[in-house]
C-alpha cells in the first residue's frame, strides 16, 4: 500500500532557499536526493528517475543541487562519493542518520533567522553519515532492489514491534528456512535478525518516552515480557535508563 512522502526538502535553488512540499512535484536532472522510508530504508541516488510519486514506503525525502552543499566539499573528502556508483544505493539506516533526517525537518520548518544555514549544516553532517555507512558495509551487506523478501519482513518487524517476533513465526509466515533466512537478512542489511527488532524497538521506545510515555507502559507496548529485559537492552543501546533518558529530554 502506497504511503505519502511525510516532507519533501529542496535546497540550492536560487542560491540559499529552503523550501517544504507535501506529495509531488517536478525535479531536476541535477538534483540529488536521499530518502528515508517509514521502515528506516535509506535510499541515495541523483536525477528524475526517483520522485515522490515513485516512493511507497512513505517517509521523508531531501534533494539538493550541487551548489548548496559545493562549499562543503574537498580535494581530501568527496562529500558526493555516495552518489557515484551507477545504480541507486540502499542501505538500512542507523539512529544516527534517523535523528539527522529529523533534525532537517524540525529545522526547515522553523522561522528562525539561522533556518538556512541549520539544515544546510544537518544535510552536511547526514552526507557524511551515508557515506561512512555506505563505505564501510561489505559490499554485498547492501541492500538490492529486487531483494522483495528483506524487504517485506522488514515491513512485517516495522508492523509487529508491540508484540515478541519468533524465527520460527517468521519461517512459517515467509515460507523460508529460517536459518537461511537468518543469513540472508544478515548478508543484506548488516544485522541479524535478532539485532535488527532489538533496534528497531530500542528506536520507537525512544520516540514513546520523549512523547512522555511511562517507562512500563513503553514496556508493554513494545510485548516486553517483563521491565528488566527492557531496561538491560535500552541501556546497552543508549547508555543510559529509560527514566534517565526521558528526564534528558524533558
Amino acid at each position: 500500500m502506497e504511503q505519502e512522502v511525510s516532507t519533501v526538502f529542496v535546497c540550492g535553488l536560487k542560491g540559499m532557499n529552503i523550501e517544504t512540499h507535501m506529495g509531488d512535484f517536478s525535479i531536476n536532472d541535477a538534483w540529488f536526493w536521499l530518502h528515508l522510508s517509514n521502515d528506516d530504508m535509506l535510499s541515495v541516488g541523483k536525477g528524475t528517475g526517483y520522485t515522490t510519486a515513485t516512493v511507497v514506503n512513505g517517509g521523508i525525502c531531501v534533494y539538493f543541487d550541487f551548489e548548496c552543499m559545493s562549499a562543503f566539499n574537498s580535494p581530501k573528502y568527496d562529500l558526493f562519493k555516495v552518489f557515484k556508483p551507477s545504480e541507486d544505493v540502499k542501505l538500512a539506516a542507523t539512529n544516527d542518520i534517523r535523528e539527522l533526517f529529523g533534525n532537517i525537518y524540525h529545522n526547515a520548518q522553523s522561522t528562525t533567522l539561522e533556518r538556512d544555514v541549520m539544515v544546510v549544516s544537518f544535510l552536511a553532517q547526514l552526507l557524511v553519515k551515508v557515506n561512512e555507512l555506505y563505505f564501510a558495509e561489505p559490499k554485498d551487506a547492501r541492500i538490492s532492489k529486487d531483494n522483495s523478501k528483506i524487504n517485506d519482513i522488514i515491513n512485517f518487524i516495522t508492523l509487529n514491534l508491540h508484540r515478541k517476533i519468533t524465527l520460527n513465526e517468521l519461517e512459517k509466515e515467509f515460507f523460508i528456512n529460517k536459518f537461511y533466512l537468518c543469513h540472508l537478512f544478515k548478508n543484506t542489511t548488516g544485522y541479524t535478525v535478532a539485532d535488527y527488532i532489538s533496534k528497531k524497538k530500542v528506536s520507537m521506545a525512544k520516540d514513546m518516552l520523549q512523547q512522555n510515555h511511562s517507562p512500563s507502559n513503553v514496556c508493554t507496548q513494545l510485548g516486553f515480557d517483563d521491565y528488566s529485559n527492557f531496561y538491560r537492552l535500552f541501556k546497552k543501546a543508549t547508555g543510559v535508563s529509560p527514566s534517565e533518558y526521558q528526564k534528558t529530554r524533558d
